[in-house]
This record gives structure tokens, C-alpha cells and sequence, in this order.
């Protein structure tokens, strides 16, 4: 279950998502490309399982007709993950790059985010950009085949 933590953590890094309340409209999440990302571990909650060591994102695209970006993990143990997602955000499952046949999905403003693994589980997402553009936070909760729940925010700083 670690493994599968740590890609859907990878997701939910990637994503970028608000979800609305009542009749609020969400605001695009889109970032300014090209950009990078850093996690700030002393602002997230990783929930139950240890913080990652580092989390970077880089996104070189981000509109609503393309999203392109790369991200780096450093979870715990050490481990580093590599992803990538190349895809056009319509909502649609598409693969998610470095995975083990995992895919994922972003709606048009780039606010909700879905992931299907390919052990069952799955993590729906979402993400707001602080008005000035420097804050990406994202909230995420997952559920494995085994029946079990996670839940988690992760809070990025641009760094440039």
C-alpha cells in the first residue's frame, strides 16, 4: 500500500484543483508556465503516513487545452519517483507517464482532478492558487481496493 500511496501522492502533487461549494464557481487553478514548485512539508498534512522528503513540480504548460508537467519525489524512504503527464485537460482518463499503466483525468479550469490505478484504487482531488500566484494547495482523498480511505493536503510554494 506504501507504493500505491506514494504514486497517488505523486497524482495529487500534479493536480491542480478547487472544489466549489453550493452554488460558488470554482476559479481556474491554471499556473503561469513555465514554473516550478516545491512542497513545504511544515504546511501539509500527509495524514498517516510520513511526509515526504521533497516533492518538486514542473509544469511547462498550463491552459485549458493543454497541461504539461514533470514532478520529482523524495518520499520517506528515500525513494525517488518520477512522473509526467502530457494531455489535454477534458476530464477524459489518460496515462500518467512513469506509472505502471495509471491514469488520470483534469477538468478544463484545472480545479478537479481523478485517478484510476491499476491495483483498484483511486484519488479524487482538488486545488486552488492563491490570488498573487504563489500557493498551490491541494486536497486530495483516496481510496484503496482494500476498502481503506486516505486523505491528505499538500501545500507548494513557487519557486519560479
Amino acid at each position: 500500500m506504501l507504493r500505491e500511496a506514494r504514486i497517488l501522492f505523486i497524482v495529487v502533487t500534479a493536480g491542480t484543483v478547487c472544489f466549489p461549494s453550493g452554488a460558488q464557481t470554482a476559479k481556474s487553478a491554471h499556473v503561469s508556465t513555465p514554473s516550478t514548485w516545491r512542497l513545504n512539508q511544515s504546511k501539509s498534512d500527509f495524514g498517516s503516513i510520513p511526509p515526504y522528503r521533497s516533492d518538486e513540480i514542473n509544469f511547462t504548460t498550463d491552459t485549458p487545452e493543454k497541461m504539461v508537467f514533470s514532478e520529482v519525489v523524495v518520499d520517506a524512504e528515500g525513494t525517488v519517483t518520477r512522473m509526467s503527464w502530457n494531455g489535454v485537460p477534458d476530464g477524459t482518463l489518460q496515462p500518467l507517464i512513469g506509472s505502471d499503466g495509471d491514469k488520470v483525468s483534469f477538468n478544463r479550469d484545472a480545479t478537479i482532478w481523478r485517478a484510476v490505478f491499476h491495483d483498484g484504487s483511486s484519488q479524487d482531488g482538488h486545488q486552488s492558487l492563491s490570488d498573487d500566484g504563489k500557493t498551490l494547495i491541494q486536497e486530495s482523498t483516496s481510496s484503496f481496493a482494500d476498502g481503506s480511505v486516505f486523505h491528505m493536503r499538500e501545500v507548494f510554494e513557487r519557486v519560479q
